[in-house]
C-alpha cells in the first residue's frame, strides 16, 4: 500500500509537469532577427574661411577638392564637402583679390575632419599715366595731338570726333608678373559739353601703331590707317556706356578692364572710343598735354 501511494505520487507529478511545458507560449518563426546598422564608408571636411589679420568671414570662395568636387563659402565664411572616401584630400581655396591657398586634409569614415583657413589680401591699386592721346575727325587731316583738350561726339553729321588713348604695359609700372586686374577705370576731366542728350559710345582696342603728332583722320603716323578713322579690332568691345552732359569741371570714368587681358595675346597700341553714330553731343576733356587733370588709368589688382 505505501509503495502505491508514492509510486502514485511520481505519476501525479510527471504529469503535471508535463502539462506545464505544453501550455508555454512558442515563438513565432516569422520573428525578424535584429541586425546592426551598416558602419559608414565616408567622411566630410568643414570650416569657416576668414581674412588673414582681420578675422573677417570670407564668402564666395571657392573650395575645390582634388580638382574636381567645387563648393563656394556661405555668407558666414563656412563650407561643407561630404561624401569624401578615407584618406587624404587637397583642397583649394580661391577668392578674386585674395592669395590662394592649398591645404591637405585627412578624412577618416564617419568622421567631419574641421578645416579652417586664413586667406591673405593681396589687393593694390596704382594709376597708370596716358602717354599720348589725340582726337581724330570724321574726314579731317588736321591734327590735334598737341591740343591741352581731347573731344568726342558729333555736332553734324560731318563732325564726328573719336578719341584715341595710348598707356604703357602694367610691367612697366612695377606690377608683379602674374597678377591679375581686378578693374581698370580711364579717368577723364571734363571741361566742356555741347548738346542735351547723354553721349553712348563704344570702347575698342587698336590694331596699328599711332603717333599723336600725326595721327589724323586718314593717317596714323606718316603711315595710312589700315582703315580711315582708326583701325581697330571691332570684334572685342572693351566696354560701352553713356557720359552724361551734366558734371563740367568734374571727373568721368570708363571701364577698361577687360582691355588687359586682351592685351596678354595682342600688341598695346592703346584704345580708340568711338561715339555712337546718332548722337549730337560733344563731350571735351583735358588732354595729357594739359598742365593739370591729365587723364591716367586707375588699376586695381591683385596676386593670386
Amino acid at each position: 500500500m505505501r509503495k502505491f501511494t508514492i509510486f502514485g505520487i511520481f505519476i501525479l507529478f510527471l504529469s503535471l509537469l508535463i502539462l506545464s511545458g505544453c501550455t508555454q507560449p512558442t515563438i513565432p518563426s516569422t520573428t525578424p532577427t535584429p541586425t546592426a546598422p551598416p558602419s559608414a564608408t565616408t567622411g566630410s571636411i568643414s570650416g569657416i574661411v576668414t581674412e588673414k589679420g582681420t578675422g573677417t568671414p570670407l564668402s564666395g570662395v571657392t573650395v575645390t577638392v582634388d580638382s574636381t568636387t567645387t563648393v563656394t563659402t556661405s555668407a558666414t565664411g563656412s563650407y561643407s564637402v561630404t561624401g569624401l572616401n578615407p584618406g587624404f584630400h587637397t583642397l583649394k581655396f580661391e577668392k578674386v583679390g585674395f592669395k590662394t591657398e592649398t591645404a591637405n586634409v585627412n578624412v577618416v569614415a564617419g568622421v567631419n575632419s574641421p578645416k579652417a583657413v586664413e586667406l591673405e589680401n593681396t589687393t593694390a591699386s596704382t594709376q597708370l599715366s596716358v602717354t599720348q592721346d589725340s582726337y581724330i575727325v570724321v574726314g579731317s587731316i588736321a591734327n590735334y595731338g598737341s591740343s591741352t583738350s581731347i573731344t568726342i561726339g558729333a555736332i553734324t553729321a560731318t563732325y564726328t570726333a573719336r578719341m584715341l588713348f595710348q598707356f604703357p604695359s602694367l610691367a612697366w609700372w612695377g606690377i608683379p608678373p602674374g597678377a591679375k586686374v581686378i578693374s581698370a577705370k580711364l579717368k577723364l576731366y571734363k571741361v566742356s559739353t555741347m548738346g542735351s542728350a547723354p553721349l553712348p559710345y563704344s570702347v575698342y582696342p587698336i590694331t596699328e601703331e599711332w603717333n599723336e603728332a600725326a595721327v589724323t583722320w586718314f593717317k596714323r603716323t606718316n603711315f595710312p590707317w589700315f582703315t580711315p578713322g582708326g583701325s581697330y579690332d571691332d570684334t572685342k568691345l572693351i566696354s560701352s556706356g553713356s557720359i552724361p552732359t551734366a558734371g563740367i569741371m568734374d571727373w568721368e570714368e570708363i571701364d577698361i578692364t577687360s582691355v588687359f587681358e586682351y592685351w596678354n595675346t595682342h600688341d598695346n597700341y592703346g584704345l580708340i572710343i568711338i561715339p555712337e553714330a546718332t548722337t549730337t553731343t560733344v563731350e571735351t576733356f583735358t588732354s595729357s598735354d594739359a598742365t593739370s587733370n591729365t587723364p591716367y588709368v586707375e588699376v586695381e589688382y591683385y596676386i593670386p
